[in-house]
């Protein structure tokens, strides 16, 4: 199809003579809806104009298409609620503050809000089923065999009757080696022996005591390599020895005083038994050694040395407990004012133990109190320890090792 060019000239021109009426016709538009805003009220006037005005009615007038309402109706809007205070008090009461009450809406929940907090409750328990037996099923003192060979200081080896082995583990010495390099099991139960004394029935080193509290050995040790310590108590009143297992007791050896010495795996344990205040807080042991010299040791502790220099046996640092326990600590009350001096007597070396008079008479006290000063073999020593704050003292060779907190950090312990 062919135009010309005179055509498109003309219809050019027709069309730039309608703008002009267009123009006006948007004007005259304008003018009366201003006209309009000044007549009516204004919720009226919102409510008679959509919100797309005024493009959509000119639209609608320009013969473009589509009704100025239909195809955007007028969007709901909020309405102020009213009301009155008449008969109403001057103050809300906290009842009326409280969550739920009051005469507003509901609280929602906003965009991302977490949910309210709520206490967990414990799983259900789900019952499971056992799966193959566990070792100590099947394991049986009376039926497992105990295999030397495969034994520890601190541990024993067992073959099950259904084939398998069970490896039992202890903190503290279980077994001694014997003189063929095997390991037996410790037996520090009391027996007498042939000089009437009552003996540990098997260890590294023999322990035995007194019949009697006067006998001037009331407790010997001694090492595999002969080495002997042995002591007595100056003052002590003649009475027998009550033995117990691997414990035994002179009691009333001193004025309201017991003396309970107790075979360890690792040495003896001695405790001197206070019944009441008032008594002595001093007591000496005369020593008698074989091989081995005592010294005082840098930790408050005595040691006792062999013909080499090398340490064979210690006596820890003594320490005291009354009875009064708190059941939050775990622990008696105690004190670390237990100190040691070498003495020279005319028989020799002697050892004397002094508790704190002031602690042990204090109001507080709650009787007994036990002091305790300990004898050890070296070869043990080297075990577990705790350090506590407000305590500088050594408990290397304590019955407990501690940790953590009983007081809110205001007591820390830290092994």
């Amino acid at each position: 199809m062919w135009i010309r060019v005179r055509d498109l000239v003309g219809a050019r021109l027709a069309l730039l003579r309608q703008r002009p009426r267009q123009r006006r016709l948007i004007g005259a538009l304008l003018l009366a809806a201003l006209v309009l805003g000044a007549a009516l009220p204004r919720t009226e006037l919102i409510t008679a104009i959509p919100g797309n005005w005024p493009l959509s009615w000119a639209r609608s007038a320009l013969g473009l298409g589509g009704s100025p309402t239909s195809q955007n109706p007028t969007p709901p809007l909020p309405e102020q609620a009213s009301g009155s205070a008449e008969n109403t008090p001057g103050e809300a009461g906290s009842a009326a503050t409280r969550a739920g009450g009051g005469a507003g809406s509901e609280a929602g929940r906003g965009t991302g809000a977490l949910a309210a907090d709520q206490t967990a409750a414990p799983p259900a328990s789900v019952p499971t089923t056992t799966g193959k037996a566990s070792d100590a099923e099947r394991f049986d003192p009376a039926t497992s065999e105990r295999i030397p060979s495969a034994a520890s200081a601190t541990s024993d080896v067992y073959r099950n009757p259904d084939g398998s082995y069970t490896r039992t583990i202890a903190q503290d010495p279980i077994n001694y080696q014997a003189a063929d390099g095997s390991w037996q099991p410790i037996d520090t139960t009391l027996a007498r022996d042939d000089t009437g004394r009552w003996a540990t029935e098997a260890n590294e080193f023999t322990t035995d005591f007194a019949p009697q509290s006067t006998d001037g050995d009331l407790m010997s040790l001694r090492t595999p390599d002969g080495q002997r310590i042995s002591y007595s108590l100056r003052g002590a009143a003649d009475v027998p020895a009550r033995v117990s297992g691997s414990t035994v007791t002179y009691p009333g050896v001193l004025e309201n005083t017991d003396l309970v010495l107790s075979a360890e795996p690792s040495g003896v344990k001695e405790e001197i038994v206070l019944h009441a205040p008032g008594g002595t807080n001093s007591w000496t042991f005369p020593l008698d050694t074989t091989g081995l010299t005592p010294r005082l040791a840098d930790n408050g502790g005595v040691e006792l040395v062999g013909a080499t220099g090398t340490v064979e046996a210690v006596i820890p640092p003594g320490y005291m407990h009354d009875s009064n326990f708190d059941a939050r600590s775990g622990d008696f009350a105690e004190s670390r004012a237990v100190t040691y001096e070498l003495l020279t007597l005319d028989t020799g070396p002697a050892l004397q133990v002094t508790a704190d008079a002031a602690w042990l008479n204090d109001p507080a006290r709650v009787y007994p109190v036990t002091v305790d000063p300990t004898v050890m073999s070296n070869h043990w020593v080297n075990g577990s320890t705790y350090v506590q704050s407000g305590i500088t003292a050594d408990h290397q060779l304590e019955y407990q090792l501690k940790i953590g907190t009983y007081d809110a950090g205001a007591t820390m312990t830290r092994s």
